[in-house]
């Protein structure tokens, strides 16, 4: 019985050290099937990101490409369409022109516009002047004669040339500022809308007369500001968006 036992024992001993052996040798080719599975995992990861990379690439060319073509297309349509709005408004202007040597009334306005114009301004200019001359009287409690003439022109000149350089100041600050913009939004739509104006109030500035009795140059200068105000205003709005 100790025999069959102790034979008993190493036979299960046998049994077990090979039941070890054999799950020893699946766990090593668990292991190895499972770094085989990581590393397909790996290249099949790096061949997605490689075909995602591709397609992308395709899809920026062929995106770039459209993108060109358009844009070719858009520039080729504008520059066309400019041309021919360029075309069609010299062709209005220089047809105003030679009707406007033949519209009496509308030269009459011209003439009479400039003439009322310099004379507000030659009225303002001699009152301005004369307020000068008022505020350099104080030059005359000065007891030296000559002294005080000196003085007094001296007063004049500088208190001509204050406002003036006041003036210029702004209007070179002004145009600084709001220069580039106001020289973007003057365009031949803008030249279009001033020529269509012009040959309206040329061939029509009897009828308009009729109706009310304004100046036909100065009703022709308030709609040029107005359109080079309204380019102004489109022109900031397609600068603040990013479309210029």
């Amino acid at each position: 019985m100790q025999k069959s036992e102790s034979k008993s024992r190493e036979e299960a001993k046998k049994a077990v050290a090979h039941v070890k052996s054999e799950y020893c040798q699946k766990e090593k080719e668990l292991d190895r099937l499972i770094a085989d599975a990581q590393q397909e995992k790996a290249k099949a990861l790096s061949m997605q990101s490689v075909v995602q990379r591709l397609t992308d690439q395709k899809a920026k060319r062929l995106t770039e490409g459209n993108r060109r073509h358009w844009q070719v297309w858009y520039q080729a349509k504008k520059t066309a369409m400019q041309g021919y709005v360029g075309v069609l408004t010299m062709i209005c202007f220089v047809t105003t022109v030679l009707s406007l040597i033949r519209q009496k009334m509308f030269c009459e306005d011209v003439i009479s516009f400039f003439r009322k114009t310099g004379k507000v301004l030659q009225m303002l200019l001699v009152r301005i002047h004369a307020t000068i001359l008022s505020a350099a009287e104080v030059s005359e409690n000065v007891p030296n004669d000559v002294a005080a003439v000196m003085l007094k022109w001296m007063m004049v000149v500088l208190l001509w040339m204050t406002p003036a350089a006041l003036i210029g100041f702004g209007i070179y600050k002004f145009w600084e500022k709001y220069g580039d913009d106001i020289r973007g939004g003057i365009n031949v739509w803008n030249c279009s809308v001033g020529v269509v104006a012009l040959a309206g109030l040329v061939h029509f500035g009897d009828y308009v007369k009729e109706i009310v009795s304004v100046n036909l140059f100065g009703m022709w200068l308030l709609v040029d500001v107005l359109s080079v105000l309204i380019g102004w205003y489109v022109w900031g709005c397609k600068k603040y968006r990013g479309l210029c």
